[in-house]
């Protein structure tokens, strides 16, 4: 009952069951790597509905059962805060993910009661449950949404949930708070593999900063102090005993033991080097919608809310404003670069205060990079070099659409969970499907102008199919192609991968 906040077996089956693998999934949330969040206060807490709008875009859509695509103009549906809630800056200055019982995301640091007072609006927000709250008389601290909630179907209101996680002892953790310090981030194949078309000249200007660092390691003391992990804005008090000795002698770098040390790690640098991996002027944070244009369509009940960003823009105070960013994410498998103008402002700056880059509501950032917002980061970064050469690239292409499905409710068991992880554990191998994409995109057709339009649409077929694989342990579903489409996909992947797989994958 601590774990699953006095939910049964039994009132689950009740209520019709669900899906086998997703409760499976949640119930394993309590297994996450946290720490307890000694001050939390459960009735601080509300949940409130997610804030979802259509953003009318131009996309491919893959049909998953006959595997034709469409170029068409669809409104999509964005759900903005699919796994994000909002914690007030009176609680923390950081955004973190949080787990309860049942419960998991991301809280975005946002001033909500700034914000009712500031616009004058009503203070009172329903939760999913119909039942009012008012976030200065009830004292509102953190505001939870559907998403994050996974059971709420199964729970009769917030007060029930409420009396047992008291009732049992339930406890709060967090997780991956957000960093004081961010490190210069680096990109691997997958990123560099999607640009068809460069040059090598163009290539040597990406490889730059690592070839530089990499001659550094021989002879430059504060590269070789960075080996180590000593930066000069790093504080003391988080170096161990090695690296402050390092601090208060230098000349330790020059005993056989650290020369070895950093023999290794510039042969390791180089075997990635080889592998397609090099240091950006870039960092990975924390990925968080508008959280104004969340507040506007809660508080003051705006359908489509104007936020603070237009489409098209991010912010993000870890690089320079008015300056483009390529916003990367992994697994980077179609032509993933979603390429935005970093703006800021005073209302920007004064209402977003952490770190994390903050997207538009107007944007299909989310179906390009395929993220949710419960956690999921972003590599941001900045360098003109590599933005010309994505920007060409990126020509004639737009965001893929497919219907993802949803497996069925059914009476939870042991034997039916059983047979859930089964399947879940034999069906769901991403690998063999982006070892494939690989090989298509180093491909001399799809550098081949008759062949390069086939060429992309297979990596169409695996993107949706990778996407298959990825939910098949909630969904239970992989669509089958065509013989003529499997054909196809056939002639592009019955072939070596690249050679640089090598270094990649350490073969």
């Amino acid at each position: 009952n601590r774990l699953t906040c006095g939910l049964t077996v039994e009132e689950v089956n009740k209520k019709g069951g669900m899906n086998l693998n997703k409760y499976n999934a949640y119930l394993a949330l309590c297994n996450s790597a946290t720490e307890e969040w000694t001050d939390f206060d459960i009735d601080r807490c509300i949940v409130v509905d997610d804030f979802e709008t259509n953003v009318v875009t131009e996309v491919d859509y893959v049909d998953d059962r006959d595997y034709s695509i469409t170029r068409q103009t669809m409104p999509v549906p964005i759900p903005h805060t699919d796994g994000c809630g909002m914690i007030s800056p009176e609680l923390s200055s950081k955004n973190f993910m949080v787990r309860l019982p049942w419960t998991k995301g991301l809280l975005g640091v946002f001033d909500f009661k700034g914000f009712v007072n500031e616009k004058g609006c009503s203070s009172k927000v329903k939760d999913i449950w119909g039942k009012e709250w008012d976030i200065f008389e009830d004292n509102i601290q953190i505001i939870l949404t559907k998403s994050q909630l996974k059971m709420a179907a199964y729970y009769d209101s917030w007060d029930v949930y409420k009396e047992n996680f008291k009732k049992y002892g339930c406890r709060a953790g967090r997780c991956n708070i957000e960093e004081d310090h961010f490190k210069k981030a680096s990109i691997n194949y997958q990123v560099l593999q999607s640009f068809i078309d460069y040059t090598d000249a163009e290539l040597k200007q990406m490889c730059s900063d690592s070839v530089n660092f990499i001659n550094g390691i021989c002879s430059d003391k504060d590269i070789q102090l960075e080996m180590f992990g000593i930066k000069e804005d790093k504080p003391r008090h988080k170096y161990n005993g090695m690296q402050k000795c390092l601090i208060e002698y230098n000349g330790l770098i020059k005993d056989s033991y650290f020369r070895e040390q950093l023999r290794d790690l510039r042969k390791k640098r180089i075997r990635d080097l080889y592998s397609a991996k090099f240091r950006v002027n870039g960092y990975y944070t924390f990925l968080l919608p508008d959280l104004y244009a969340f507040s506007e369509w809660l508080f003051e009940g705006t359908q489509v809310p104007k936020g603070l960003l237009a489409d098209g823009e991010v912010y993000c105070r870890l690089h320079k404003f008015d300056k483009e960013v390529d916003c990367l994410r992994s697994p980077h498998l179609y032509f993933e670069h979603a390429i935005r103008r970093n703006v800021t402002n005073d209302e920007l700056s004064k209402w977003f205060v952490t770190d994390a880059c903050y997207t538009s509501t107007y944007d299909v950032i989310s179906k390009i990079l395929q993220f949710d917002v419960d956690g999921d980061r972003t590599l941001i970064l900045q360098d003109e070099n590599i933005i010309s050469v994505a920007k060409r690239n990126q020509v004639g292409i737009v965001p893929l659409y497919y219907n993802m499905r949803k497996a069925a409710k059914e009476p939870i068991t042991s034997e039916s969970r059983y047979k859930g992880l089964s399947v879940a554990f034999t069906g769901g191998n991403i690998g063999v499907v982006s070892n494939n994409i690989s090989k298509i995109k180093n491909s001399q057709e799809i550098r081949t102008a008759e062949t390069r339009q086939e060429a992309i649409d297979c990596l169409k077929y695996l993107c949706m199919v990778n996407n298959e694989v990825i939910d098949f342990a909630k969904t239970l579903y992989k669509s089958t192609p065509p013989k003529d489409i499997k054909t196809t996909i056939s002639k592009y992947v019955n072939k070596k991968l690249p050679a640089f797989f090598v270094y990649a994958k350490k073969r």
